[in-house]
């Protein structure tokens, strides 16, 4: 995990706060996970203030390996933002593992949903591997690569998009 400090301007000649970030990311559970972050979800609530959950939580996206990430998570007293990771998408079900992981309050971001938390804005959404900028995959040949490339470039403006909407000095994006 990585943990960031944020400094929050106080506004009105009030003194900064800061935000304690901690952030998580491939974990990979699965359906036989035996609570392998219990322990780190029940102590990040004593270190941060906000925690990011940064995608391929599951193994693939099963029904079975949000419920274990669940059982665990549950233990975070905290603010949950998180993205999915292509490891949910796997099993055709993404819209349904957001909702089990709304269900239990974590704020997903994607889809051009962002959030504010304590006067930090968050925004995010899923990696493609279409890269960004003079790296990112050109629209050229075939057209299942144009298709990809397509994908790629609204997935990067949904990304965007959302970033736009935050009004806050400071910003993390998954």
């Amino acid at each position: 995990s990585i943990q960031t400090i944020l400094r929050r301007s106080g506004g009105g000649g009030r003194a900064a706060k800061t935000l304690r970030v901690a952030a998580v990311g491939d974990l990979h559970v699965g359906e036989t996970t035996e609570h392998r972050y219990r322990d780190l979800f029940e102590r990040v609530s004593d270190d941060a203030d906000v925690l990011c959950l940064c995608g391929d939580l599951t193994n693939y996206g099963k029904t079975g390996e949000v419920d274990r990430l669940l059982e665990d998570l549950k233990l975070c007293r905290i603010p949950m933002v998180g993205v999915l990771g292509n490891h949910e998408h796997e099993c055709g079900q993404p819209d349904h593992v957001t909702r089990m992981l709304c269900d239990a309050g974590v704020k997903m971001l994607g889809e051009g949903r962002a959030y504010e938390i304590e006067g930090v804005g968050f925004a995010g959404g899923k990696g493609f591997v279409g890269g960004f900028g003079r790296y990112m995959l050109s629209s050229f040949g075939e057209a299942s690569i144009k298709r990809f490339v397509q994908e790629a470039v609204e997935d990067a403006n949904l990304i965007e998009n959302s970033i736009r909407m935050l009004r806050t000095e400071r910003s993390v994006v998954l």
